[in-house]
Formats: structure tokens, sequence, C-alpha cells
């Protein structure tokens, strides 16, 4: 085959093969974003909303209130449906009392993503007993494994459900049974030396009393309400009142709220010492800031003191 008759432009070798590659992988780049695009939005979505997340979570855990709710309200912007958000604005409305509706509506977004735990259906059970939704504590038990089902959290959920129907005496005996299934908890202890504590027949007060100064002498929350619950009884004797006072000095998250209270108690039983106590107090109440003061006011009031009151001077 001759050559010689061929135009020159179809003799001449391509130029510039550069160009036809990068046209070639553009085309390509724009076919994988077209195809991979909304994936890698939607993941990078996921991965920002996750980070700003879990930093909410730390503020929770360290009770860091405004900073949480800064780190939701970020993570809500790149992905408001992202479970761990779901799961991270339910704890945080938990954690600071937020409006049962709001818990409800949130815990329920985290059921419909196939997150819910059985954790998270007993805090919706306590949410319909607030509400007094006697049909959804029942359908909320539904829910729940029967092996759940037979422990303290659900069976107190059922105590209660019991009660919102009137069915008084049931619920009693069903939440005597939740409670006692852990006896080794204090607070549970606590909860059923109160309910004994107003039985009719002697030797139960007695009992649940004896329960009480016990668990009064523990250092947890639990101690703090039997000692509350002690400082109000009017029977108590010398040495009782002794010992109470040395069990809320010994604790060590009382409050002055608490002290004073069980003091009240206290010069209940030992009218010699008020004058002594009074003044201790009141140079006590001298060391503190102003904003501190109201519950020592309070309580001169309470001991029928107002000169004390009138004449004090704060720093």
């Amino acid at each position: 085959m001759s050559y010689a008759n061929l135009p020159p432009e179809l003799l001449a070798k391509p130029s510039k093969p550069w160009i036809t590659r990068i046209l070639g992988s553009l085309l390509l780049l724009g076919l994988l974003s077209w195809w991979l695009g909304p994936r890698l939005i939607s993941y990078t979505q996921s991965l920002v909303a996750k980070h700003y997340a879990d930093q909410a979570a730390e503020h929770i855990n360290q009770k860091e209130w405004l900073p949480a709710y800064e780190a939701i309200e970020k993570a809500r912007s790149w992905r408001a449906q992202h479970p761990r958000v779901l799961r991270v604005l339910s704890d945080f409305l938990i954690a600071t009392g937020g409006d049962p509706a709001s818990i409800l509506h949130h815990l329920r977004l985290i059921e419909l993503n196939g997150q819910i735990t059985e954790e998270d259906l007993l805090k919706v059970g306590q949410i319909y007993v607030q509400m007094q939704d006697v049909a959804g504590i029942h359908s909320t038990l539904e829910k729940i494994s029967p092996e759940s089902r037979a422990r303290r959290p659900a069976l107190e959920l059922l105590a209660n459900s019991l009660r919102l129907q009137g069915r008084l005496s049931l619920a009693e005996q069903t939440l005597r049974h939740a409670l006692s299934l852990d006896k080794n908890d204090t607070m549970c202890q606590l909860r059923l030396a109160l309910m004994d504590i107003q039985a009719t027949f002697t030797e139960i007060r007695d009992r649940a009393r004896l329960s009480l100064w016990q668990i009064a002498k523990g250092k947890d929350k639990a101690a703090l309400q039997a000692i509350d619950s002690l400082a109000s009884d009017r029977k108590l004797t010398l040495a009782e009142s002794d010992l109470l006072l040395q069990c809320i000095e010994d604790h060590p998250n009382k409050t002055e709220v608490a002290r004073l209270q069980v003091l009240s108690s206290y010069l209940h039983n030992r009218p010699e010492k008020k004058k002594e106590i009074l003044a201790q107090e009141v140079e006590h109440m001298k060391q503190l800031s102003s904003d501190s003061l109201l519950p020592h006011l309070y309580w001169l009031l309470q001991e029928r003191q107002p000169q004390l009151i009138v004449e004090f001077r704060p720093k």
C-alpha cells in the first residue's frame, strides 16, 4: 500500500495524547462523583455528627451542661437523626430533667432506628408512670424480655401501674417483692424500712427503725435519707440524738440543710445545750459568704431566734 497520495493530516502522528488522558480521567472522576458523592457526603456528615456527640457525652459525664448543649447542637446541625446523636440528646434531657414528652419522643426515634435497649425501655416506662399512662406502661413491659420482667426495675413499673389503677394492696405487695430482690442495695433497704415504719404493728415498726439506724451509719445517699427520717422522730432517746448527730457529722456528702435538721432534733433532746450550740452556729455563720447563709437564717427562725438574725452581721 502506497502512502504517497494520502493527505498530510492523515499521515501526521496524534499530537498531545495527554489531553485525551486528562479528559478521560475527568470523565471517570465525574462518574465516580455522581455515583459515590451522596454516600461520601452522608458518611462525612455522620462522622462529624458522631464526633460532636462524643464530645457532648464527655461533657454530660462531667456535668458540664452548657458545653454539652453546644456540642449537641453542632452534632444535630450535621445529622440530627444519627443514632449516636439521638442517644446523647436523650441522655442530656434525662440528666437535666428535661420535658418527659421530649425525652419520650427521642427514645422512640432511637427505637425506630433499631437501637433501643431494655434500659431505654425502662426509661420509657418510667416516663409513662410520670404521665400516668397505664396503657403505655403495659405496652412497654411487653417489649421487655421475660427474664427482665422478673427483675426489680420492671416489677417497679408493674407496681406503679397497679397503683395507678387503684389496686393499692397488690401494688404494695409487688413493690415489696421487687425491693426484696436487691437485698444488698441500701436504697432498697431504705425504701422497705420507710414502708414498714408506717405499719400498724409495733414489731414491724421497731424492725424498720432498727434498719434505718443501720443504714444511717453508712456513707452513701441512702444514709443521708435515713438520717433525715430519723431526725423527724420525736421519740429519739438522748443517746440516739448524740449518735445521729455523729452520723451526720461523719457523712462525707452532708449538706448544711441536713446537718441543721439533725441539730434541731439534737436540741429537742438537749435543751440545756441550746445556748452553747446557737453561739457556735452564729460564729460558724460569720465565716460563710452571703450566698451560703440562707439555710442558717431559716434554721434560726425555726429555732425561734429572730433576735440573733437581727443582730447578725455577715462578713
